[in-house]
C-alpha cells in the first residue's frame, strides 16, 4: 500500500505548487538545523499519495510522480539565498482538486485523533508535511468514496468509453441584448443561474432570442463541464455557472435569425402548447427533442448558406 502524506498548503502555496506540479522544501533552516516536516519529502517514492490541506479542508488530491531530487531555491519563491546553501528538495506531483472540498468539520474527531496530522485539540498541526497512520488513510478513503476525483489516486473510474452517452439538446434563453454581445465572438461561455445537473460536455445548446416572436440563432456545442462562474459576461446578470462552448452553426443576426412563432406547429416541444408557445422558451436548460434540434440547425444552415 502506497503511503500517504498530508500536505498543508496555504495560499498562495497551493495555487503555487498546483501551477509547479511541484513541492519544493529547504534543506535546512536558516539557523542550520533539520526539520523533519521538510526532510519527510526525501522519504517520498513514486506512487505515495498526497492530500492537500488548505483553508481547513482537504481540497486536491494527488499523487507522487518521481524520486525526490535535490534542486535549487526556485525562482518564483522569495529569495533566500542567505540560507545555508539555499538548495532544498523537490518533489513532483500530480494533483486533481476535489468539486467539493472536505471541510474540517466533516472529519470525525475520532479520525483525527488517530491519524497523525492534528493536534490533541483536534487542530492541524502547523508543520508542512505529516505521515498518515496507514489504517487511517484507508478509513479516510472509504469514508468519502464518492467524494474523490475521478483521475485521482482514490477516484471511481469514470463510465467506460465504450458505452458512450448520447447527445441531449438544450434551450439556452438570450435577450437581444446579450444576444448582440455573444454572437459577435468576443463571449466563448453559455451562462445560467442554474446548474442543470444532466447538461454535459458533448452536448448541444440551441440558442433563442427572446421578443418579437422570438428567434432561433444557433446551436452550441459544450465543451466543457459546468463551472463555478468566473467570467459573469452580462452586466446586471448575475449568472452562477457556466460552460464553454463552440460554435456548432453560424451565429445568426436578430434579423436572419429563424422567427420561433412561425416554427411552432412544426417542433414536437410546442405540441399542445400551440396557443400559448412562449411557455417553452421561458428559461435556459430546457430539454428539446433531438428531432426539433435537427430541425432548427438545418433551418440555421440554410440562412447560412443563403448569405454566403
Amino acid at each position: 500500500m502506497p503511503a500517504v502524506w498530508w500536505v498543508n498548503q496555504t495560499e498562495p502555496q497551493y495555487s503555487i505548487d498546483l501551477k509547479r506540479g511541484y513541492r519544493w522544501s529547504p534543506s535546512k533552516t536558516k539557523s542550520g538545523g533539520v526539520r523533519e516536516a521538510w526532510r519527510c519529502l526525501e522519504d517520498m517514492v513514486p506512487g505515495d499519495i498526497w492530500i492537500s490541506w488548505e483553508r481547513q479542508s482537504i481540497v486536491a488530491l494527488g499523487v507522487v510522480t518521481a524520486e525526490p531530487e535535490s534542486a535549487p531555491w526556485p525562482a518564483d519563491q522569495d529569495d533566500r539565498s542567505d540560507w545555508p546553501g539555499a538548495g532544498g528538495i523537490r518533489v513532483h506531483s500530480e494533483n486533481v482538486p476535489l468539486d467539493k472540498p472536505i471541510r474540517a468539520d466533516e472529519i470525525p474527531a475520532a479520525w483525527k485523533r488517530a491519524a497523525g496530522p492534528f493536534r490533541a485539540n483536534l487542530w492541524v498541526k502547523l508543520s508542512s508535511v505529516e505521515a498518515v497512520v496507514p489504517e487511517a488513510a484507508d478509513e479516510l478513503r472509504k469514508m468519502f468514496v464518492d467524494r474523490w476525483p475521478v483521475g485521482s489516486p482514490w477516484g471511481v473510474d469514470a463510465p467506460p468509453a465504450s458505452s458512450p452517452r448520447a447527445t441531449r439538446y438544450w434551450i439556452n434563453i438570450h435577450t437581444p441584448e446579450t444576444w448582440e454581445r455573444f454572437s459577435v465572438g468576443d463571449i466563448e461561455v453559455a451562462s445560467s443561474l442554474t446548474k442543470g445537473r444532466s447538461i454535459a460536455r458533448g452536448d448541444i445548446f440551441i440558442n433563442f432570442v427572446t421578443g418579437d416572436g422570438g428567434r432561433w440563432v444557433s446551436a452550441e456545442e459544450i465543451v466543457s463541464d459546468a463551472r463555478p462562474a468566473r467570467s459573469r459576461p452580462y452586466a446586471g446578470y448575475d449568472s452562477q455557472w457556466e460552460w464553454a462552448v463552440r460554435p456548432l452553426t453560424a451565429r445568426l443576426s436578430l434579423h436572419d435569425g429563424i422567427v420561433t412563432r412561425k416554427t411552432v406547429s412544426k417542433l414536437e416541444m410546442f405540441r399542445g402548447h400551440e396557443a400559448n408557445w412562449g411557455v417553452r422558451v421561458r428559461r435556459s436548460g430546457v430539454e428539446i427533442p433531438e428531432c426539433d434540434a435537427e430541425l432548427i440547425i438545418g433551418w440555421i444552415d440554410a440562412v447560412s448558406e443563403r448569405m454566403s
